[in-house]
């Protein structure tokens, strides 16, 4: 008995309306989550809140994503991408004449207070007490950090030969600037400018020792 032909699969036409449609209304959905997430809190924000913020039905949101940790695991994704462009465009547009050090200081400074950033800080916190979530963020926050280490070797590539220096150096950048991302969340107004020349001459003086030890 001759088997029944199998039904030829339609290729996806990446330019048609239908594609480009499905991918607004994904983009609506993850940056509805998104804010939500900053507005609501993680675990006040359901899918079915997703649902009603974006203006979209449940079946239709559903026809996307399953449930909230798929909502959340794409988020964590568009957040981490949206970072890290932030960050590639800051590099390239570096003039020549300007002090890296005070640029990407300012650069990683106002990424810290854009409200993506809060975002990401309260799944950080939520994670805290929620495996599922946490399963989910800590290999996302590992590629990232992984990512952002090779930037910025590209970026000091006079720090080429020194990589432990060189962490030493953006996990002080980056812990001092995300603590002060916070409280300036909580208090409404930091003393930035002072903290930040301070970090400039500490970054510089790390550059210029031969070694950690130095």
């Amino acid at each position: 008995m001759t088997a029944p032909p199998q039904e030829m699969k339609r290729p996806v036409n990446k330019d048609g309306r239908q594609y480009r449609k499905s991918q607004a209304t994904k983009m609506l959905i993850l940056e509805t989550a998104v804010n939500c997430f900053v507005k609501y809190g993680y675990h006040q924000t359901t899918a079915l809140k997703i649902a009603e913020v974006s203006g979209l039905s449940r079946g239709a949101m559903r026809h996307h994503f399953v449930s909230k940790i798929d909502i959340t695991r794409a988020a964590i994704d568009y957040l981490y991408e949206k970072r890290l462009q932030a960050f590639r465009e800051a590099v390239t547009s570096i003039p020549a004449d300007v002090d890296r050090i005070v640029f990407a200081v300012e650069a990683f400074w106002s990424q810290v207070n854009h409200p993506l950033y809060m975002a990401f800080f309260e799944l950080s916190v939520a994670s805290r007490t929620d495996s599922e979530l946490a399963q989910v963020l800590r290999p996302a926050e590992e590629t990232f950090n992984r990512t952002y280490m090779e930037m910025a070797a590209e970026l000091f590539p006079e720090w080429s030969q020194r990589p432990d220096t060189l962490r030493v150096a953006l996990n002080l950048a980056r812990y001092l600037l995300e603590g002060m991302a916070v409280d300036l969340v909580a208090r409404e107004s930091v003393e930035a400018q002072g903290v930040l020349h301070l970090l400039e001459r500490l970054l510089r003086d790390l550059r210029d020792r031969p070694d950690l030890r130095g």
